[in-house]
């Protein structure tokens, strides 16, 4: 048996861009760190992936669920999210209700506008969540929505 292909998984970005550099990985798997809060892959992580042809696949576009129902004591990296990031989810939230998008179809959606991002891995665990995941990734996004939902995103080092 051979190995075809290779790579890493992990919610830290530090420990995924130092794979990239120190190993011939072809995959990378992170989580919870590109989404419309968490933007930490974006600056450093990703760009090194799309320089070297590491494909990236991101999970965790939900922040544990708050993006999908930013409501009092919705988990934030596994944890009841603090009330400032919960203000800023509902914010989100507003705004894609003024463009008549729902706020998951926007989370769902936001990792593939990255040209190195290859995949967006979800868990859904009824038939019902992965039918409503297909329904919210078909869904059109308006560019200015992406505008509005960019001008929110919180400053990443207060971020836990």
């Amino acid at each position: 048996m051979s190995i075809a292909g290779f790579g890493v998984g992990t919610n830290l970005t530090e420990i995924a861009e130092r794979f990239v550099r120190e190993t011939a990985a072809d995959t990378v798997m992170i989580a919870g760190r590109y989404s419309l809060l968490d933007r930490r892959a974006e600056h450093s992580l990703l760009p090194l992936c799309h320089e070297r042809g590491v494909r990236v696949q991101v999970a965790g576009v939900l922040n544990s669920g708050l993006l999908a129902d930013p409501k009092v004591g919705a988990p934030f990296n596994y944890h009841p999210a603090p009330d400032w990031i919960l203000g800023v989810a509902r914010r989100m939230a507003a705004a894609c209700q003024d463009h008549g998008v729902s706020l998951r179809a926007a989370a769902l959606q936001f990792p593939t506008r990255h040209a190195a991002v290859t995949a967006v891995v979800v868990g859904p665990g009824s038939e019902a969540t992965v039918r409503d995941t297909v329904a919210q990734m078909n869904v059109t996004i308006p560019d200015d929505l992406w505008d509005d939902l960019d001008s929110l995103v919180p400053d990443q080092n207060r971020l836990p």
